[in-house]
């Protein structure tokens, strides 16, 4: 769930479900959405051997019509979802409705290429539709084929180290991915203390539907373990694959003795995070001609003095900001500011408290603190969109603060977004910050 944050949960699964659903993985002809697609209509279309695009596995002309007919019959499927599905067969907009299934925000001539009407829509009703999609693609899956969803990087998706409503919003999330019609397995991956934490948050009945069966991951102490997970790695990166196929040693490039001896030393203790971590070692120093040995848990140099232990801000804080910095592409404006706010709250003792209720008259308002001497309070709003988009937020962002309704909430609506050609909120969440000191 790395990327994503409360509020932001059924966004997150939806653009990671419907990409990964997108995507024609290595030596399959068609990507995983056509394959579901045409396990429930099986009268659609005939693979077309050796066709390599997703349009050429259709044969004829009249892909998409076709497709939209039988579309036409699912009842339970949104019309914005039948629509979409049967333009993802068109070549003049397969780019488009790719985009729509992956949430990605499009501009009103887009949106008119698809049949959908424009919308001024509010984060709230973007959650919301984010949850109709992904259900969407699950009952599309149904019994024909069997879906695995893998919930991973648990932890990142609270605010703060007490963040409770991100992890209540996860269990349900994950109860209801799991308990609904089809075949399909949710395999959530959650650290020992972490599931402590979630055995708070979230009332029984959600942990009941999320975690049905438990089990712990066992420790790797079998060698073809070792082999298989480590080529799964390699395998999983096509810049890897490639420069695979041309050696002909299969343990290239760690070679054999290196993860022999990993195992050898480590038997008792080898984790598969523990073997990643040891295998990006490995090729570091291997570029770097390092001869330093590799060990799960290097013992103090007695020459240095040991490093004073972070504080307890610093040490999640750095945690959490290598995992982001190893994936950029999951730093999100929205997930930085909050994530992040939340967190140089604590930093500098803010005299507020993180409000973990959702306001239903403030559907666009991201973030609410309220002070700690009590009184109204001080909301954020992330108003990093496209133009088109942006000027219709704060149409909606001006009517929720003028309503009435809002009398006695809040004291002061702060609206931030990122200077131009800056990937991160620092300059936005700096003027915050600089309100609280005063």
């Amino acid at each position: 769930m790395m990327g994503s944050s409360a509020g932001r949960l059924w966004r997150h699964v939806r653009k990671e479900l419907a990409a990964d659903l997108l995507r024609t993985p290595p030596g399959a002809a068609t990507s995983g959405l056509t394959r579901i697609l045409h396990a429930r209509y099986p009268q659609w279309g005939t693979e077309r051997p050796g066709g390599a695009s997703m349009l050429d596995i259709i044969l004829g002309r009249d892909a998409a019509p076709r497709l939209a007919t039988y579309l036409a019959g699912e009842s339970d499927l949104p019309s914005a979802m039948r629509s979409v599905l049967a333009k993802l067969y068109e070549p003049a907009t397969q780019t488009t409705a790719a985009d729509w299934l992956k949430g990605d925000q499009l501009a009103d001539d887009k949106l008119a290429t698809l049949g959908l009407p424009t919308a001024s829509v509010s984060d709230q009703e973007l959650e919301a539709a984010a949850r109709d999609v992904v259900l969407a693609l699950c009952r599309l899956a149904a019994e024909k084929t069997t879906l695995v969803l893998g919930v991973d990087n648990v932890e990142t998706v609270q605010a703060t180290l007490t963040d409770e409503k991100a992890l209540r919003e996860l269990a349900w999330l994950v109860g209801e991915l799991a308990t609904g019609d089809g075949a399909r397995v949710v395999v959530t991956f959650v650290r020992p203390e972490t599931m402590v934490t979630l055995r708070k948050a979230a009332d029984k009945p959600a942990i009941q539907r999320m975690a049905s069966v438990e089990t712990q991951i066992p420790r790797l102490g079998r060698w073809e373990h070792v082999v298989r997970l480590v080529a799964a790695r390699f395998e999983a990166s096509a810049p890897w694959q490639a420069l695979r196929k041309q050696h002909s040693d299969p343990y290239w490039p760690l070679g054999e003795p290196f993860l022999r001896g990993l195992m050898a030393a480590n038997k008792l203790v080898l984790t598969p995070r523990h073997l990643v971590g040891a295998c990006r070692v490995q090729l570091e120093r291997l570029r770097t001609g390092a001869d330093e040995p590799i060990t799960l848990d290097p013992a103090p140099v007695d020459a240095e003095p040991a490093k004073p232990k972070p504080t307890s801000f610093d040490a999640p804080w750095q945690k959490r900001r290598d995992k982001y910095t190893a994936q950029p592409a999951s730093l999100t404006f929205d997930t930085v500011v909050g994530l992040g706010l939340p967190w140089l709250r604590e930093a500098i003792d803010a005299p507020f408290t993180l409000f973990e209720h959702q306001v239903d008259t403030l559907p666009d308002v991201n973030l609410l603190f309220r002070p700690v001497a009590g009184g109204r309070m001080v909301g954020v709003s992330c108003c990093d969109h496209a133009p088109a988009q942006l000027w219709r937020r704060l149409d909606r962002l001006k009517k929720q603060w003028g309503d009435r309704s809002t009398s006695g909430v809040l004291q002061l609506l702060v609206l931030v977004r990122q200077e131009t050609n800056r990937s991160y909120a620092v300059a936005g969440c700096g003027s915050v910050i600089r309100g609280w000191r005063r």
